[in-house]
């Protein structure tokens, strides 16, 4: 499951190397306009949306529950949702949507933008983004090996000095400082491939192992995945607003 999850993220977050690549080269290196971008971005999507298209078809399934009518997945979810054990999750996924929305807004607004300009967002968010994908598929490889605790303890651990460093060190307009915004990127990045990779297992070792043990029986790790990505997609969305009222 660590190492599905690895890989997974690894190929799923090299979009954000490649995108950001693609905006810097675009409004840096060849100072083109922001429509020039947004279209090469369409042609992209396009493209994609064609090859998704061209996926087999798969069998329709056979088994009930996967026939659940919309209400009694409803009532799942909420089941799930206010079960004792998602519960005491619901901290670990709430950090994790906190520290993406802090490394998407207030990291690139108030150190990449006021350090390095606006122009150098793409090439550190880049940075961000290769180190994400090497740590993701790294981290997803070890969990299998490892007790996940110990890989949320080492996110955990580099995502409190990044935090320090953010408040110990200052920076002003257009003062240039490379050195501490790339590390910035790489500690904050390190933590998120950690929390990522391994938090959307943790519903599923969660359930899959804890539940059939303790519970004796089973529940869908797929609804479970559900509940996690409606906790971390609402506190992402809700940083975007109330991290400016923290500064």
């Amino acid at each position: 499951m660590g190492h599905f999850n690895g890989i997974f993220f690894a190929i799923y977050k090299s979009s954000r190397v490649t995108g950001n690549i693609i905006s810097s080269l675009v409004l840096d290196y060849f100072a083109w306009t922001s429509t020039t971008m947004i279209s090469i971005f369409t042609c992209i999507g396009l493209c994609g949306t064609i090859l998704l298209c061209m996926l087999p078809t798969i069998a329709s399934p056979t088994q009930d529950d996967d026939c659940e009518p919309s209400t009694r997945m409803l009532t799942a979810l909420k089941v799930l949702a206010l079960d004792k054990r998602m519960m005491a999750l619901a901290p670990v996924f709430f950090l994790n949507g906190l520290q993406q929305g802090y490394a998407t807004s207030e990291f690139t607004s108030n150190f990449v933008r006021l350090s390095l300009g606006s122009t150098s967002i793409g090439y550190v968010t880049a940075v961000f983004g290769v180190v994400n994908v090497a740590g993701s598929y790294a981290i997803g490889k070890l969990a299998d090996r490892f007790d996940p605790v110990i890989g949320h303890a080492v996110g955990y651990g580099v995502l409190i000095v990044s935090y320090g460093l953010s408040y110990g060190f200052d920076v002003v307009q257009c003062d240039k400082q490379w050195a501490l915004v790339v590390v910035l990127a790489v500690l904050l990045s390190i933590g998120d491939a950690c929390s990522t990779t391994l938090t959307k297992g943790l519903p599923r070792w969660n359930v899959q192992s804890m539940t059939a043990k303790v519970l004796g029986q089973a529940l869908n790790s797929v609804k479970a995945f559900s509940v996690f990505t409606i906790y971390q997609s609402g506190t992402v969305s809700a940083s975007f607003f109330l991290l400016k009222y923290m500064r």
